[in-house]
């Protein structure tokens, strides 16, 4: 079977942007409650006004606790993302992407390709939808393609069956997961809508997100 990327490149330079590093470095290293909080405001919260209005309730969550100057740190460099009016929700989409980018990274040491907003062929075919992040591991000839939206609001049942077609055209090798900055529990509802079954696609909400790193994949028999 022929296997072939078709790179989109409309992402790098928010991947590279070091507002978006500096934020997913620390989230990437963050064990406290602090985490659910900060990927919480990110999805929760679209524009400047809204998150300069959310400061204060969010120091005091944190005024009396050790994450308190982790917290200075975050809002600074939030404030740097939210204050770019025209970029703010690249800027934000790029904080969830790269984080998986990232914790997929950790997990797949050696022996990978990995790739961010592309299309994936299989002889012939092409993917109908671009993926987020895609990671192939050469040695196993397995992968995981991977769908980011910091909020479900506008996922698409468009983007679950591209998810499904690229296993089932991958002969079951290349893995399908849904990741999003809010609830998996909200993540769940939202495709509930479109009344049709999950099948192989894994879900990860903030509260499990990071247990992507930890998943170890199997070729299917």
């Amino acid at each position: 079977m022929n296997f072939k990327i078709i790179l989109k490149n409309d992402r790098n330079a928010f991947h590279k942007d070091p507002r978006v590093n500096k934020i997913v470095d620390s989230l990437l290293n963050e064990n406290t409650s602090l985490f659910e909080e900060i990927v919480n405001v990110i999805n929760n919260i679209f524009h400047f006004n809204e998150f300069e209005d959310y400061i204060p309730s969010l120091i005091a969550l944190y005024d009396r606790s050790e994450s308190n100057d982790k917290l200075g740190d975050y809002i600074t460099f939030l404030w740097y993302i939210y204050k770019d009016n025209t970029n703010c929700g690249n800027l934000r989409g790029a904080l969830l992407e790269r984080l998986v980018y990232k914790l997929l990274e950790k997990k797949y040491v050696t022996d990978y390709e990995s790739y961010i907003s592309c299309y994936i062929c299989f002889n012939s075919w092409k993917s109908s939808k671009s993926i987020d992040v895609f990671f192939y591991v050469t040695t196993e000839e397995i992968g995981e393609s991977i769908e980011c939206k910091v909020n479900p609001f506008d996922f698409e049942k468009a983007h679950l069956d591209n998810l499904k077609d690229i296993f089932i055209r991958s002969n079951k090798k290349v893995y399908p997961s849904i990741i999003s900055f809010s609830s998996k529990n909200a993540l769940e509802l939202k495709i509930q809508e479109f009344k049709t079954p999950l099948g192989p696609i894994q879900l990860f909400g903030r509260e499990n997100l990071k247990e992507i790193a930890e998943i170890r994949l199997r070729k299917s028999s």
